[in-house]
């Protein structure tokens, strides 16, 4: 969760939060951000922006007993869990409250990284189906506080946190979300993947490598008109 403008040099993907001026639309947000900038597929994330809610904005940490290796091993929710907006019902009521016959245990090891059957494989669905872009909203803000605090109440918080290994908390992070959406502005959780990747679902991919003359932040500000405000989170 470290403040950065551009990829890593270990890494070959980054994601990050995008805030956009107040009155643009998930459409003129996409278009921006896809084809303007960087030339990628604007319908597809157009369909993830207006379609796709983030239910988890920072990662979450917790230690858990594995009895076929006899010892605690980490696993973690990461950030940017996508949902179907027709699958919202699943997680909130009708008042946008997380649902109180929501099960913690059940929900965290649907949405971990590794799987909870003892094998600590990856689990496929969070990897590699809802791991991808959506809009981040209230309901990604009450969702990421309550399955933190539930991971806190089942495992303690001495094996249950949020990821600090960054130059800013988490809750610093959270308030500056919330700060942003009280203040009209719309975000979104986006992946790009640079050129020489293979495409992956739900990331954009970034071929023009004459571009890393200028950093992302650069070609978000320089060749969009509504994303002059835009600022980068790495999640």
């Amino acid at each position: 969760m470290k403040t950065r403008l551009d990829f890593v040099s270990n890494s070959s993907s980054s994601s990050y939060i995008v805030a956009v001026m107040a009155g643009c639309t998930d459409k003129d947000a996409a278009r921006d951000i896809a084809e303007k900038v960087f030339g990628d597929g604007f319908e597809e994330v157009k369909d993830f922006f207006e379609n796709k809610t983030v239910l988890t904005a920072v990662e979450v940490q917790y230690s858990d007993w594995y009895e076929k290796t006899q010892e605690y091993l980490t696993n973690f929710i990461p950030p940017g869990i996508c949902v179907n907006d027709d699958e919202l019902s699943m997680f909130f009521d009708k008042d946008g409250e997380v649902r109180a016959d929501l099960d913690p245990i059940e929900t965290i090891a649907k949405l971990s990284w590794y799987c909870d059957d003892g094998s600590y494989g990856e689990n496929e669905e969070v990897v590699y189906e809802r791991s991808i872009m959506g809009k981040v909203n209230e309901k990604t803000l009450k969702f990421t506080k309550w399955i933190h605090d539930q991971a806190v109440e089942l495992y303690g918080d001495k094996n249950a946190c949020y990821n600090e290994e960054s130059d800013i908390s988490a809750e610093e992070l959270l308030a500056k979300y919330e700060k942003n959406l009280a203040e009209g502005r719309k975000l979104y959780f986006t992946r790009f993947s640079y050129d020489g990747d293979a495409m992956c679902y739900g990331h954009i991919y970034v071929a023009d490598t004459d571009g890393w003359k200028r950093s992302i932040r650069q070609r978000m500000i320089e060749d969009s008109e509504n994303v002059k405000d835009a600022w980068y989170v790495d999640s």
